[in-house]
Formats: structure tokens, sequence, C-alpha cells
């Protein structure tokens, strides 16, 4: 008979590989255990309560990097919530995939000890945990079988809601014109990093929003966007003054739409609001924050942006010093990295044109080997970060600053 622990490790487990997948996390215990007020309709709490688990495990910058505690974080947060793929961990972390595995399994132990301190669970309240095994799904429509890549694409894909937006009414616009419906777009704009690629997340607004056009169910559409830290949602709001709209998912358009947004770990659902009809596609994202980086060395600028990938930045690098502020007037980023010693403009002289520009106050981080951190600090930067430049202290330096700006 298996442990009360051994239990309640395998099915960590399980929720961690389904965290971003609703309808699988419904079915795991853990689900009631954790979230017992809510019951069975809560599988976002347990997701949620996982990554905040997780992240719960990030040791303080004092810890040092090659420390037990900041490799079961990274495991944890790499694998699971960033969906980075074994092969690629191992590669970073320089091991085997099987010594991976094994240090991986350790970091769950880990993560559920943890678990079971934070709700003060106990072993009557483990054994309570309904026997749970995994199924094997069923056999994949064609459209799996077809598109099974975007499953296994990764939270690494970058989409631009504005750009999605404008790209489907271009593509639509003859039927758009033909039909003479109105649509019209509201809430917000901005970089995600998402599980669902472009293409596919295109295709499924293209099939949705033309179902709607060629079977005249709406005389206007109000495309609308939102986005918080970890999902992202596109409700498509149906308006037909005197006249129900009943959709249903048997529609071929949303049924081929909600496969694929599966496939990218998102859903797709049918609600009614005031007589109008409104399809909500939702999915996991990452909100991506903006940084300009500024340094006359292109090896520095790509080792960065390496740094950067696959976490909520989203590098933008200028080897000209003098085109800096065009570039940070057009991006309006979320923060500024600058080097001292460039050789066409003067890091100093460059920082106080960036602060006296609309740039306003948001941070500025310099990144220089020489050792002037006092005089940055008196002179109003944000942060300091000394070369060479590991990559802890990068992002060390970028999360202080993001959650600064947070709170």
């Amino acid at each position: 008979m298996m442990s009360p622990n051994n239990k309640l490790t395998k099915y960590i487990r399980h929720a961690l590989n389904h965290i971003y997948e609703p309808e699988i996390l419904r079915a795991n215990p853990l689900k009631n255990l954790l979230t017992p007020i809510r019951g069975k309709d809560s599988p976002i709490d347990l997701s949620r309560i996982l990554i905040n688990s997780i992240e719960s495990m990030k040791p303080s910058p004092s810890v040092p990097p090659d420390s037990i505690a900041w490799r079961n974080y990274e495991l944890l947060s790499y694998r699971y919530i960033q969906c980075a793929k074994q092969a690629d961990l191992a590669r970073q972390f320089s091991c085997s995939v099987r010594q991976l595995r094994r240090e991986q399994e350790h970091a769950i132990i880990v993560l559920a000890e943890n678990l079971k301190n934070q709700f003060d669970l106990s072993a009557a309240d483990l054994n309570r945990m309904e026997y749970f095994s995994e199924k094997l799904g069923a056999e994949p429509s064609p459209i799996e079988g077809e598109y099974h890549w975007l499953s296994e694409t990764g939270v690494s894909a970058i989409i631009d809601f504005n750009e999605e937006l404008t790209v489907l009414r271009n593509i639509l616009q003859p039927l758009i014109e033909k039909s003479k419906i109105e649509i019209t777009y509201s809430g917000e704009n901005g970089l995600v990093r998402a599980a669902i690629p472009p293409v596919a997340l295109r295709q499924v607004l293209i099939s949705v929003v033309s179902l709607l056009i060629l079977n005249k169910f709406s005389n206007a559409i109000l495309v609308k966007t939102e986005f918080n830290n970890d999902t992202a949602s596109i409700q498509i709001i149906c308006y037909k003054a005197g006249i129900p709209i009943s959709l249903s998912y048997d529609e071929i358009g949303l049924k081929d739409a909600e496969t694929l947004l599966k496939l990218g770990k998102g859903s797709i659902q049918i609600k009614a609001m005031h007589g109008n009809q409104i399809l909500e596609i939702t999915f996991p994202v990452a909100i991506l924050k903006k940084v300009v980086v500024i340094d006359d060395n292109n090896d520095i600028l790509q080792l960065l942006t390496r740094y950067a990938k696959n976490t909520r930045y989203h590098i933008l690098t200028c080897s000209q010093p003098t085109a800096a502020l065009s570039l940070i007037e057009h991006e309006q980023p979320d923060m500024v990295v600058l080097d001292v010693m460039m050789r066409s403009l003067d890091g100093w002289q460059l920082y106080h044109q960036i602060r006296k520009s609309i740039f306003g106050a948001r941070p500025l981080i310099f990144c220089t080997v020489l050792g002037q951190e006092r005089l940055a600090k008196t002179l109003g930067a944000d942060d300091y970060i000394r070369k060479p430049v590991s990559r802890e202290n990068f992002l060390a330096t970028l999360d202080r600053q993001w959650l600064k700006n947070e709170q």
C-alpha cells in the first residue's frame, strides 16, 4: 500500500505535469485537499497554489547560487512554470537527463514537505485522499495529430496582442466589408509569453470570428482583451439586438479552436450576459517586461539576451548609444540597462538625457566594469551591476527593480 507521503508526492508530480491544464487538474485529489472551500470547481486555484509554492522556495540573494536551495527552486521553476524540456534543462545544468530526473524528484519531495507545512496536513488528511490513477487519453484527433508540435513548444512564444488584433482585422477585412459587420477592440495590449504560439492563437481568432460572421450570429462584435500575471483572456462579445443567439460547442469552427487551444494549454467557453453571447478564450501567460540594454559591445548584448531567454524579461538591445533615446521613446520599456564607457557617447551623459526624456522615473540600471556603484546611486541610478555579469546577478537585479515597481 502506498504511504501517505508517497501518495502526496505522486499527486503533486501529476499536477505539475499538467499545471496549465484545468480539465486534467479537476480530477486530481490535491484540488479538494488544498482548495476545500471551492471543491470541484477550482482547478485554477490548484495551479496557482503550486506556482506560488514554487516561487516561495526562491532563496534570498544572499544564498550562494550553487546551493541546493537554488537548484531545487530553478529545477521546479524552469521545468514546470516555464515548461522547459528535460533535455534543454540537462544541458543548462550540465548533467545527464537521468541525473536531472533524480534531482527533479528530490525537488518535488521538498515541495511536498513545504505544502504539508503550509496547509498543516496530517497523515489522516493524506489518507483521506481518494484513489486516483492517470488514465491514458483517447486517440488524438486529426488536428492533434497534425499540430502535435504546439504542445511541445513550451512557454517561450512571445505574443503581441496589438499585432495579433491588427493581423486579424487585415485577414478578415474582405469578409467584414461584405457582411457590413462592425468589429471593435477594447482592453489591454502588450507583450506576453505563452505556451500557445502566435500562429495558433491567430488561427483560433480567425476560426471563431469568421464563424460568427459567416453564420450571421452577430450584427456587431467586440473583441476585449485583458491579462494579469498568469492568465490572458480574450472575450469575443456578439451583439444582435432583439434576436436570441445560440452557439454550441458542436460548431465545427469552435471545435477546431478548442482543440488548438487545448494543445497550447488554453480553453474556450461560451457564456451569456445581458442577452449577448460571449466566447471567452483563456490561456496561461507570463507578462513580459521590456528591458532596453545599451552597450557598444555586441558580445555583452548577446550574453544578456541569452540570460533573459525564457524569463519574464524581453531584451531589446542597442549598440549605438546615439540611437538609444529614439529606441526608448518608441518602445517605452519598463527598464533601461546601460554601460558607462562607450565610444560614441559617455554613459553618464546618456543617463541624464534619458532622465530628462519621456522615460521619466522608470528604473535605470548601470552595468559596467568600473567600480562606481556609490557614485551611480548618488546620482540617482536605481541599481548597479558590476561586470563580468553572471546570469543570477543580472536576473536578480531586474527582479529587484520589477518587484519594487509592482508594489
